[in-house]
């Protein structure tokens, strides 16, 4: 399935308390940091609960041929449904985002349908018994109209979360494991790319242990406006105040490039 969303909350941990965890399992999916901005946002204490509008029933077909899907897609939420889905969605339709070129035909013993998309495709499933449940869509983009809601159903009323997540926690909780990893007088070596992660991780790190951070920032080449250089330095030294070393490696980079035109070889050779 595409998105499977787990809580220790539903696996018998407490709510609001130690089982208050949200595991996103990141198989490779470009969608998997989505997924994780999205429930962040939705579990701020000021989060407000929407109510998904009720529509009249779809029928889905029933077919014997497997069919691509992509893109926009209606799908038919069934009657019986007990838990994926909040009540005010049973029996109604969604407009999801669909991005498969397989589907489920046979479901492992104790599963049901609990949605299909207009073409019959199987769309949900679940395990009541077990509180398990899958998606063959992307309940975490904006092209899936109720997704939020069926994301938010699944969080608060299935897995007992309370909406209580704010960055602030995250910063608290990331120093106290650097403080815990480097030791009063230890220093720690960071290389920057001038990328979000470890610019985030430099900024971090030096505002916990200050000037005991080593940062170093190789030119490997391929950046050739000497402009744009300037502007990463600028941005580490003046606006963030991080201690950097500039290496100028882009003669010793490039030399082994030359000749190569495969993208893919150009970057085993240079990293």
């Amino acid at each position: 399935m595409e998105s499977i969303v787990k809580s220790k909350a539903s696996c018998g941990g407490t709510p609001g308390g130690a089982g208050n965890l949200v595991l996103i399992l990141d198989y490779g999916s470009q969608y998997t940091h989505l997924i994780t901005r999205r429930i962040r946002l939705h579990r701020q204490a000021d989060a407000s609960r929407r109510r998904p509008l009720r529509r009249p029933p779809l029928r889905p077909r029933r077919r014997s041929t497997l069919r691509q899907e992509y893109g926009k897609m209606e799908i038919a939420v069934a009657e019986g449904e007990r838990g994926l889905y909040g009540s005010e969605a049973i029996g109604g339709h969604q407009t999801v985002w669909m991005s498969h070129g397989d589907e489920a035909v046979k479901l492992p013993k104790g599963f049901s349908v609990v949605a299909r998309s207009l073409q019959g495709s199987v769309a949900a499933i679940e395990n009541h018994s077990r509180r398990i449940y899958g998606l063959q869509y992307h309940p975490e983009v904006t092209h899936s109209t109720q997704g939020m809601e069926t994301l938010w159903h699944f969080l608060l009323d299935v897995c007992g979360i309370t909406a209580d997540w704010k960055m602030q926690g995250v910063l608290e909780e990331e120093i106290k494991v650097i403080k815990g990893v480097v030791g009063p007088d230890e220093h720690v070596i960071c290389a920057l790319s001038g990328g979000v992660d470890s610019t985030d991780v430099a900024t971090l790190v030096h505002k916990v242990i200050g000037n005991r951070l080593h940062c170093v920032f190789v030119d490997n080449g391929p950046i050739k406006a000497t402009c744009f250089l300037k502007r990463i330095m600028s941005t580490f030294q003046s606006n963030l105040h991080l201690p950097v070393t500039y290496i100028d490696a882009s003669e010793q980079f490039l030399g082994k490039l030359k000749g190569i035109k495969d993208p893919e070889m150009k970057k085993k050779i240079i990293g």
